[in-house]
């Protein structure tokens, strides 16, 4: 499954803008550069290559390939059926650059923004909390909780990809983002459940607040 859209702002990093707009900011930004200049993510991560080392040996990942899982078997938009038709190849092959693109665009805006955003965080963090927190936390928060870390099967993963809201990955994170903000109200929290408290607390309170605002721009009333 793929996707062309300029979603992932609002999305992967919605609980971002609650936790630091600053970070947010930057990343957004990005992911528009990104579509139009695809070596901007290779360059970002050229100029912070040990915070992504850093990130890495603790199971943090660049991007996120779970949206565009269809481009990587062929290179470009994966159409292994037309194939089996007379000509199929030839088409297909000259559709790939297309699809590079387009599709191959959109996964180098999202990638982007998800790499800086996880690089900035990381680095604004880091000290803060062990890494082996901040990395859970930092997952949890921009939609980067690995199905296949946590033991589960292909089998299940397939079935999850195909139920669980198009994206298994982005939903187990929110739910551990969640989880860990709940687990804050437990006796002795880490600073990562402080952390996901905060954040959640922080969304929440701002989307309320925008619903409100936008009600009395339209001339609600109280009980409206």
């Amino acid at each position: 499954a793929s996707v062309g859209d300029f979603a992932a702002p609002l999305i992967q990093g919605l609980p971002v803008i609650a936790r630091n707009p600053a970070v947010w900011a930057k990343a957004t930004a990005r992911h528009y550069q990104a579509f139009f200049d695809p070596t901007v993510q290779a360059r970002f991560i050229r100029e912070h290559r040990q915070t992504f080392q850093d990130m890495a040996a603790q199971g943090v990942p660049v991007g996120d390939p779970e949206f565009f899982a269809a481009l990587n078997r062929g290179g470009g938009l994966s159409l292994g059926l037309l194939e089996k038709l007379p000509g199929g190849a030839q088409v297909r092959g000259g559709l790939a650059p297309a699809g590079r693109q387009t599709f191959g665009r959109f996964q180098a805006g999202y990638n982007t923004f998800l790499g800086t955003a996880r690089a900035h965080l990381w680095e604004g963090m880091k000290g803060q909390m062990p890494s082996s927190e901040l990395a859970a936390y930092v997952r949890n928060l921009t939609g980067g909780l690995d199905s296949a870390a946590l033991g589960v099967g292909p089998g299940q993963r397939a079935g999850e990809a195909l139920w669980l809201a198009f994206s298994p990955r982005l939903l187990r994170s929110t739910f551990a983002l969640g989880t860990d903000a709940l687990r804050f109200l437990a006796p002795n929290p880490t600073a990562r459940q402080a952390e996901s408290m905060r954040t959640v607390a922080s969304m929440l309170t701002g989307a309320i607040g925008v619903y409100v605002v936008t009600g009395m721009a339209l001339g609600k009333t109280q009980a409206e």
